[in-house]
């Protein structure tokens, strides 16, 4: 499945994989979704905005220190795919702690289900935070544990008066644990 162009091979150096029929790509700089997204659209593979699901440690969801005008233009632009590879590129983190927020301010990001996350209590006490992007629609960023905790006994999968799904993971999933 040929999704990611010959001249960013450095940048994804793991084809696209297809998993249930859906296309996967790994790769570790997680900036480096969006332009898989973009692609994605291209492709007629996904609707924008995308919710995303992610199994990171790290939230990743600072607002970015350089580039949000940068973002909010290209937004409301008819920009090509290879502004939107130097915008990841100059204009996001390295560090790649901000591509979640970038992601919305683009119109990429819906919402974002990130497990292995809910340990870095510093940043949210809760397990679910909300950013109101720059056209003013509201995200939501759950997050969760390891999957098998979530799906255990008060896991966000499996209890209905969990917080998160109070906050509409559920439906964000579309997830019905009777289903399972």
């Amino acid at each position: 499945m040929k999704i990611i162009p010959d001249n960013l091979n450095g940048i994804y150096p793991n084809p696209a994989q297809s998993v249930y029929g859906k296309p996967v790509v790994v790769f570790s700089g997680h900036r480096w979704t969006l332009p898989i997204l973009f692609l994605a659209v291209e492709k007629g593979l996904v609707e924008l905005p995308a919710a995303i699901v992610t199994f990171d440690r790290h939230r990743d969801s600072l607002a970015p220190l350089n580039g949000s005008e940068i973002l909010k233009k290209y937004r409301t632009s008819d920009e090509p795919f290879e502004k939107l590879v130097n915008i990841v590129m100059k204009h996001l983190s390295p560090r790649n702690d901000d591509w979640i927020i970038s992601g919305m301010e683009l119109g990429l990001i819906s919402d974002v289900i990130q497990f292995n996350s809910e340990k870095e209590q510093a940043e949210s006490p809760g397990k679910v935070t909300l950013h109101t992007d720059s056209v003013d629609k509201t995200h939501r960023i759950f997050h969760l544990g390891r999957p098998v905790n979530e799906l255990s006994y008060k896991g966000a999968l499996v209890d209905s008066a969990h917080e998160s799904v109070s906050e509409g993971l559920w439906d964000c999933l579309g997830w019905d644990p009777s289903r399972t």
